[in-house]
């Protein structure tokens, strides 16, 4: 399959103005989900997309697991999409992470939305505000020890179900603001957000998906 078949863009469309939309007529972006894992976020998102009926408008691929490889194809793609969320986690992958954010640069256009230290973490801030660093303990990755938090709470956890999102989404305003609630705590002692476990972006995404939500 080629690059253009993968990435095989929406097209423009037209909607019909809602009363939320002020009385006229809009045109959707076009936006591009890359996420780094190819079963939690992935489906995840796809929930979402579905949930509030944006599949036309919004493509989610994983073409990569390595963080920078995630932003390298955004930039690849960036002049056919409005807006691109490069979805990946810091999970003991230091360098290529770090290199991800470096090639992100200042660009407007590509979002990071990171996890620090894994998707997981915005999944357990639906029933707690955790704050406290994870670190790798024994023979459990950094995490491996942020799963064993979330199934505290949800205990069938895994990563490749498919019904995440309808699991905790009744949760999903407690989830928004404790998420909003730790970056603040990360400001006041660490200017690198991106870098501070725990911390996580995933509400920036949410909130965004949600502006566009027909």
């Amino acid at each position: 399959m080629g690059s253009d078949d993968l990435f095989h863009k929406p097209k423009e469309r037209k909607l019909e103005s809602l009363g939320r939309r002020r009385g006229f007529r809009n045109i959707l972006p076009r936006i591009l989900i890359l996420c780094e894992d190819s079963k939690s976020s992935k489906y995840y998102f796809e929930e979402i997309c579905k949930e509030y009926k944006l599949q036309k408008i919004v493509v989610i691929k994983h073409p990569d697991t390595a963080p920078c490889k995630i932003v390298e194809c955004a930039k690849q793609h960036e002049a056919e999409y409005d807006k691109i969320f490069c979805v990946f986690d810091y999970d003991d992958k230091d360098e290529s992470y770090k290199k991800a954010l470096n090639l992100i640069g200042k660009t407007k256009k590509i979002i990071p939305i990171t996890s620090h230290p894994s998707f997981e973490y915005w999944l357990l801030l639906h029933h707690v505000l955790h704050e406290a660093p994870f670190h790798k303990t024994g023979n459990h990755s950094i995490g491996e020890m942020v799963e064993r938090e979330l199934k505290k709470h949800i205990n069938d956890y895994s990563k490749d179900a498919k019904n995440i999102f309808q699991k905790t989404k009744d949760k999903l305003e407690i989830a928004i603001q404790h998420a909003k609630q730790r970056l603040r705590a990360c400001e006041s002692y660490d200017a690198r957000k991106h870098l501070s476990n725990p911390s996580t972006f995933v509400h920036e995404l949410i909130e965004y998906l949600q502006g566009l939500k027909i």
